[in-house]
């Protein structure tokens, strides 16, 4: 008998909850509505949610933790929840709910609304005038009004605050427009004390991340607070802090915290230690292990954890922007991927490190870098935890007792060395139109690209600085009276300087114009000699000087180039820098011409014939499949599969695998990024699959058909079923389903918890799953590991449900 879902929803709780006579700890609400709050760009997503208790509703907001329940298609209307922990506030005279945890109740289905519940609104003269805590980004329009708050129970299933301090906010909740306001958090990091010194003054400071069940925040002290409340912080402690403390927007070069907001510690701030802890969780890591770092873009902060496998002795370095010296220290961290990555810590962290090898260590807030290959450095606002009680690190104690201490490790700087051995870093090739077009270093991120140009003009007004002669220097001196030439870096004085270049050149090609940035080395390239013996013509000829300037341009080089957006004269601009330069291999630029030619010819050739693209799945070679019309009433005798999936991210795509035929798509991975796309791994299974059932070659549509070209992708269109229908299998690839061995022992392939899994998959929502499964005479399901499900007779119930289609067309 069907289960009916109105007798599950807990009737009047929305209207005990808000005035505290709620009795029941994680109530049960249909959601009426789902939809996006528009918030400020670049902040974290935000959702509105209404809940119904059959007799009122009331809008609620989700905390970004729960957002995941959105995106996955879970929470969507008509579906019932349980609210496991919660807030409650008025905003602008409305009830809300935040949301900060709840679970689905997926068995119950979806429903139409139940019943007929009315809105839940506050009496008005209930409402005491008072300043909101939540900032909602036009949660409730955008008119500018005074809002008004009611004092009235928080509610959580996992908090229990004290009596004094009973009206704790939410972390999430805090905004400038909030004011009498109590946060209960626990301080997960806190920084050393720094100290400034500019024309304006000098002051010191200190900032401690403050964590509760709904998000992070950073907080800062200035001078008098720093001095009161930097002994009161202790990492792992737990807080009460209070207002008034100033709530702004967060500067995001100094923290790592996903919170549009940071709070500032004014002169009668409250902080107070909490004697209970409960309902305040410990750090919240989002581990990424040492084996993904490659598919890790540069500059992201991420968390890591890792056996400590090598600590390096304390060196110190000066910094080229302000001169001063800073301590660091480099270890060496494996994991069961079986690769190493250099982590570098820097300061105090460094000089007190005292950590035994073959400990293990979780990182919060370390950045990506590709210097070496593949680099983490620990940030100033991040912190590191040796040996802590959590599964991810008893996991990795284990491993590394029983085999990780005898195993050999790929490491990042071996990979990286090699890969600069071979020329560096491959950049894309760009034009100066398409840097442009491209908005290449406007971001906050550094843009990196190649281009063929030639230089049509070299400013020849200060081509070159006075720098010092001591090694690793090269800061710009001044003459004194005595004719000495003084470093302020190094405190010394020498009789002469060394001039290096600093250029400004201006290179062109065939689409627009660019100007570059050139130092010493790629200056000496395009000069053909130091600076030094520039400046000494110039002094002495200065028309000889200027026939070498004529002699440089007009010549053709591939500059290597860095693109970031910098300030000038308070004025922002995007500086393109060269790091290196190299001249135009004339040869070589003709031998690539002549094989894009060939391409284009062979596409062309075979996009008017429609001929088939396949992959050899041993070789992962792309080739022309000259196959006959087939009998459509015979079966297929042609042993290729055909692989049906949901498009990822990254897919791998025609343009990345073709090549001449002397070029093989395995040959080429090694020496591109294709490798590292998250998508490249479905066609190593698929085609691994394929060789293991002896099919010599995989048709995937990702991959085997040109979209760039609309001719051949019409007529991919046109032939797809036919496609489909002469390969010997077609494999159906669930990225999002997850297939149980011990479910299928206990209950089988038919049993009821299987199917609700089996149904929910992205792949029966696709537009072309129709086709592909009428198509093939034979279809294998496979789950997101690669592990067989069944094929299409036996998971024809299954099927049949999830789609419509009936039985006896499949």
């Amino acid at each position: 008998m069907a289960q009916d879902p109105a007798s599950h929803i807990d009737q009047g709780s929305l209207s005990a909850i808000f005035e505290g006579t709620n009795t029941v700890t994680e109530p049960v609400f249909q959601c009426v509505q789902v939809k996006p709050i528009a918030g400020q760009q670049g902040g974290p997503e935000r959702f509105r949610v209404v809940f119904s208790d059959i007799s009122n509703f009331v809008q609620s907001m989700l905390a970004t933790q729960v957002n995941y329940h959105v995106h996955e298609g879970r929470l969507r209307k008509g579906v019932l929840v349980r609210l496991k922990s919660f807030q409650t506030n008025v905003v602008k005279n409305k009830k809300i709910i935040i949301v900060l945890d709840l679970e689905v109740l997926e068995h119950l289905g979806e429903s139409e609304k139940i019943g007929n519940p009315q809105a839940l609104d506050p009496k008005t003269d209930d409402v005491q005038p008072q300043s909101t805590t939540i900032q909602t980004g036009g949660f409730y329009g955008t008119n500018a009004q005074v809002p008004q708050q009611q004092t009235i129970p928080q509610r959580s299933a996992t908090n229990h605050s004290s009596t004094s301090h009973a009206n704790i906010y939410p972390i999430e909740a805090l905004s400038p427009y909030a004011h009498k306001w109590t946060i209960k958090a626990r301080c997960t990091n806190k920084s050393d004390i720094k100290t400034w010194h500019n024309k304006n003054g000098e002051g010191k400071l200190f900032s401690v991340n403050l964590l509760d069940e709904s998000g992070e925040i950073r907080g800062t002290g200035f001078n008098d607070q720093c001095d009161a409340l930097y002994e009161v912080f202790q990492e792992g402690g737990v807080y009460y802090i209070t207002s008034p403390c100033r709530v702004q927007m967060a500067k995001k070069q100094f923290t790592n915290l996903n919170n549009d907001y940071e709070l500032t510690f004014e002169r009668d701030t409250l902080v107070e230690k909490a004697e209970e802890q409960n309902g305040v969780p410990q750090v919240r890591f989002n581990f990424t292990s040492i084996g993904d770092l490659q598919s890790v873009e540069k500059d992201t902060t991420i968390d890591t954890i890792g056996v400590l496998k090598e600590v390096g002795e304390t060196s110190q370095i000066v910094s080229k922007t302000t001169s001063k010296p800073y301590d660091k220290r480099e270890l060496t961290l494996v994991d069961n991927s079986n690769f190493s990555v250099r982590l570098t810590i820097w300061g105090n962290s460094a000089t007190t490190f005292d950590v035994t090898p073959e400990s293990i260590i979780a990182f919060k807030g370390v950045k990506v870098s590709d210097f070496g290959g593949r680099s983490l450095s620990l940030l100033s606002s991040g912190s590191m935890t040796v040996d802590p009680d959590i599964n991810e690190a008893h996991k990795l104690k284990g491993w590394y007792d029983a085999q990780g201490r005898t195993d050999t490790f790929s490491s990042y700087a071996n990979a990286g060395a090699s890969m600069g051995a071979a020329g560096g870093r491959m950049d894309p090739v760009k034009t100066c139109q398409q840097v442009k077009d491209e908005n290449l270093g406007m971001s906050e991120a550094t843009d990196y690209f190649m281009i063929r140009a030639t230089i049509i003009y070299i400013k020849q007004d200060n081509f070159a600085y006075p720098a010092c002669l001591s090694a690793d220097c090269n800061k710009k001196v001044i003459q004194d009276n005595d004719g000495q030439w003084r470093c302020e870096k190094c405190d010394r004085s020498h009789p002469k300087p060394e001039y290096r270049y600093i250029m400004s050149v201006n290179a062109s090609d065939h689409t627009g114009q660019l100007w570059l940035n050139c130092f010493d080395d790629v200056g000496r390239q395009v000069m053909a000699m130091s600076a030094d013996q520039l400046m000494e013509m110039k002094e002495a000829d200065d028309k000889a000087a200027g026939d070498v300037f004529q002699d440089a341009s007009c010549k053709a080089w591939l500059f290597k180039c860095r693109a970031k957006m910098d300030s000038f004269q308070d004025q922002q601009r995007v500086r393109y820098q060269v790091s290196a330069a190299s001249a135009l291999n004339y040869s070589a630029e003709c031998t690539k011409l002549a094989e894009l030619i060939k391409i284009f010819l062979l596409v062309r050739h075979l996009c008017l014939k429609g001929v088939m693209w396949l992959l050899d799945s041993t070789e992962l070679e792309l080739y022309q499949a000259d196959l006959p019309e087939p009998n459509p009433f015979e079966k297929p005798f042609h042993l290729y599969a055909t692989l049906s999936h949901t498009w990822g991210k990254e897919e791998v795509l025609f343009g990345d695998v073709l090549k001449p035929a002397s070029y093989k798509l395995q040959y080429y991975l090694q020496s591109s990024a294709l490798k590292k796309l998250p998508e490249f791994k479905k066609i190593e299974q698929c085609c691994a699959l394929a060789r293991s059932q002896r099919r010599g070659a995989v048709w995937i549509g990702t991959c085997c058909v040109n979209r760039s070209s609309n001719a051949e992708l019409s007529e991919a269109i046109n032939s797809m079923y036919s496609w489909y229908r002469r390969s010997s299998v077609c494999y159906v690839y669930l990225s999002d389903s997850s297939f149980s061995v011990d479910q299928y022992a206990s209950s089988g392939i038919h049993g009821y918890d299987f199917l609700e899994d089996f149904k929910q998959s992205r792949w029966f929502k696709r537009g072309g799953t129709l086709q592909e499964l009428l198509a093939p005479f034979s279809i294998e399901f496979y789950d997101k590991d690669w592990r067989y499900i069944g094929d299409k007779v036996d998971l024809g119930p299954q099927i049949s449900a999830a789609t419509g289609i009936d039985r006896k067309y499949l």
